[in-house]
């Protein structure tokens, strides 16, 4: 159910966060303008250390448009999953689907990785300090 209203809520940020480039896009950015797109996986954007005091590296995805298009630059969409701060991951079905489909429309596009887990008293502070730590880690993207 969290996973939901998450991706729901992306999604609505998302919509609304893109609707002014609607003036200035014409047929860019609205429709499909690009059959492909090209990926870069697993880019390192940092280091944290996990509720259970692990070092990890934090990693994202890279979505754009093919090479041979010459705008230099692009809106950027930033996609951090769901998943309750215990599960999920930046690739999936879901963020998958949306963003080949963004970078098609000609948008830049990344999904990141964040630390997941939650203390061991699974209290409201322990969530808490997760979000806090999901929070540090998408600002460091």
């Amino acid at each position: 159910m969290n996973s939901r209203v998450s991706a729901c809520l992306s999604l609505c940020i998302l919509v609304l966060e893109t609707t002014g480039f609607e003036t200035q896009a014409q047929e860019r950015y609205l429709s499909e303008v690009f059959s492909s797109y090209q990926l870069q996986a697993d880019i390192k954007y940092g280091e944290s250390v996990d509720v259970g005091g692990t070092v990890k590296s934090l990693l994202l995805d890279v979505y754009t448009p093919p090479p041979y298009d010459t705008i230099p630059f692009r809106p950027l969409i930033v996609f951090i999953h769901g998943g309750g701060f215990q599960s999920n991951d930046k690739v999936g079905p879901f963020s998958t689907s949306w963003l080949t489909r963004f970078a098609q429309h000609g948008y830049t596009c990344a999904s990141i990785n964040y630390r997941l887990g939650i203390g061991p008293s699974r209290s409201n502070v322990a969530y808490f300090e997760a979000l806090y730590r999901a929070i540090q880690d998408g600002k460091a993207a």
